[in-house]
């Protein structure tokens, strides 16, 4: 994955002095600004799991391993090596001499502590049942821990690298709340907290060689909610990278010389999903060719070049190629609005029907292009867009007739996550098959990935037999930054955004 220079921008529609001079303080200070879309209370995986609290927490604590997302593999992070003993237990081999933010040594009992304290069944935090797969921890010797699983589970590596943060087990085992240990986190990381309040700001730790350091000397994550007065930031100079929120924004930070937009290809993807339940009140969409008629009528490849934000591309699956056990043989229908108009006219529906197709976010300007291509083939397709909460309850309450929208799909990069985020509740699921319960159940039990794969491209093939759900694009993390931002290289974390990520050019 890589990131791309969208467009710099040309001629100007503002012109604001403060940019750079402002722009220009910070760069010889080298200091980074983000803006922050909301307030980070404190810095937990834990307690607060956000993206954006991410940004800085994954770089502050560490896991025992990694998963590198170009190469699909695991790689050493805390713990220099493991080994399976068998289907049920592992065993981790921990770095020598890695220190915390405080001085203290990392060692096996800061392992099985975390582990205990995240695996108790009793405790209440977001995401919780992540790790109620581990039946015990042991420490079996200085730097050596085994965990045990109930049953065989294949997440039990891709769950340790992406939801078990390491943290000092002298200071956490005092704490009476462990959630104040977010307010001063300390960690082995290349970043550790300098000032947490209404903003974030961290410094460079490096004392510890077994990680990339960062090339920044501060970064701030400055907490902005209002879109629009992070627009006025931005071009005043006074915060050096934002996340556009709307079309609207990325048209004018197009014009920006500044300014320049880039793109960073995430597992993030548009997608589209009808109501086959009826629970909205659109029967027309229970019938199998009705739905195949509405998938062939969008261009996925038109939408992808020219609707989504960012260097997206027409994709054929629910899943990412980078994922564990990614596989699909079928691949959603050809574009074909002839073909669509026959097959509505065969299910009895050669006048169409109306259709309401929700959106969110970004997602807006790709549903319009739907809406247009479906009445190209006699459906009345109107918008309707939500905000993310608004948009949750319709969806609890059944109301749904058809989305298009962006979704994350890459908080642990196994297929069984994205297959989880589709068809693990019952407001989420538009398909409703007992096959593909039955498979899901399946994969999650076995060790073997090329087994996996197979049934995951089992759920995938029925997917698009049955015309469930229709992947449609690629969406990448699009953000608007300075002129002098380098956006680094990834090292092994591909997809998700990271304050290692900026740095001013030298």
């Amino acid at each position: 994955m890589k990131f791309k220079l969208l467009m710099a921008a040309s001629a100007a529609c503002f012109a604001f002095a403060p940019f750079a001079e402002d722009a220009f303080a910070q760069k010889s200070a080298d200091t980074v600004r983000v803006a922050m879309n909301f307030p980070i209370k404190r810095l937990s995986a834990y307690y607060q799991p956000d993206p954006e609290a991410g940004m800085f927490f994954r770089l502050m604590e560490e896991p025992l391993i990694r998963y590198d997302e170009s190469e699909a593999k695991f790689l050493p992070a805390l713990a220099k090596s493991w080994k399976r003993i068998d289907d049920r237990t592992l065993e981790f081999e921990l770095q020598e001499g890695v220190k915390f933010h405080n001085g203290n040594i990392l060692d096996a009992d800061d392992v099985v502590y975390i582990l205990k304290w995240r695996s108790d069944p009793n405790l209440r935090i977001p995401f919780a049942t992540r790790f109620s797969w581990v039946e015990g921890v042991e420490k079996t010797g200085p730097m050596t821990v085994r965990v045990r699983a109930k049953e065989p589970t294949a997440v039990d590596l891709m769950v340790l690298a992406y939801n078990l943060f390491i943290q000092d087990s002298r200071i956490l085992s005092k704490l009476e709340d462990k959630s104040e240990y977010g307010l001063k986190p300390i960690g082995t990381g290349p970043i550790k907290l300098e000032k947490l309040d209404a903003n974030v700001t961290v410094v460079p730790f490096t004392e510890n060689k077994h990680h990339e350091q960062v090339k920044f000397k501060r970064m701030i994550g400055m907490s902005i909610p209002d879109a629009q007065t992070q627009a006025a930031h931005i071009l005043a100079g006074s915060v050096d990278a934002i996340q556009p929120q709307t079309e609207d924004e990325m048209a004018n930070y197009e014009k920006q010389p500044n300014l320049k937009i880039v793109s960073k290809d995430q597992f993030a993807l548009l997608w589209l999903g009808l109501d086959t339940r009826n629970r909205s009140g659109r029967p027309e969409l229970q019938d199998e060719r009705v739905r195949k008629a509405i998938f062939m009528a969008i261009d996925r490849k038109g939408i992808a070049e020219h609707f989504v934000p960012g260097d997206s591309k027409a994709i054929d699956a629910l899943c990412f190629d980078a994922m564990l056990a990614c596989g699909y043989n079928v691949r959603p229908p050809a574009y074909d609005p002839a073909a669509a108009k026959k097959l509505m006219a065969d299910a009895g529906y050669p006048n169409g029907f109306d259709l309401e197709l929700v959106t969110r976010g970004l997602s807006r300007p790709a549903g319009v292009a739907i809406t247009g291509q479906l009445r190209a083939i006699g459906i009345r397709a109107s918008i309707k867009h939500m905000t993310l909460t608004a948009y949750r309850d319709y969806r609890e309450e059944g109301k749904i007739q058809a989305i298009a929208t962006d979704s994350p799909v890459g908080s642990m990069p196994d297929t069984s996550n994205v297959m989880l985020q589709q068809f693990g509740s019952a407001s989420r699921d538009f398909a409703v098959d007992d096959d593909i319960q039955k498979w899901m159940g399946e994969a999650i039990g076995i060790h073997d990935i090329p087994k996996r794969k197979e049934l995951y491209a089992k759920i995938h093939d029925r997917i698009y037999e049955k015309s469930y759900l229709l992947p449609i694009a690629t969406w990448p993390s699009t953000w608007v930054v300075a002129k002098d931002i380098e956006i680094q290289p990834a090292i092994w974390n591909d997809a998700t955004m990271s304050a290692r990520d900026f740095a001013w050019k030298k």
